[in-house]
């Protein structure tokens, strides 16, 4: 059976599944900053790229983070 995946999907599964929730709730912060959010996504362990990868799918705003079953 073939299982559709979503992108933020792919880029959630980057994320390592002991600070997954945490990164969510980062993502979520309404009013932090974009830098804070990555600063606190640095703290977590990510790298940046996928720091960056997040943010970008963040602003786009057609993607919605919530928590993956894992």
């Amino acid at each position: 059976m073939l299982k559709v995946i979503s992108v933020v999907e792919i880029a959630l599964n980057r994320v390592p599944a002991d600070v997954r929730s945490g990164v969510i709730e980062i993502i979520h912060q309404s009013k932090s900053t974009p830098a804070q959010k990555r600063a606190l996504l640095l703290k977590k362990g990510l790298l940046r790229s996928t720091a960056d990868e997040l943010e970008i799918l963040a602003e786009v705003g057609t993607c919605n983070f919530s928590p993956m079953n894992s």
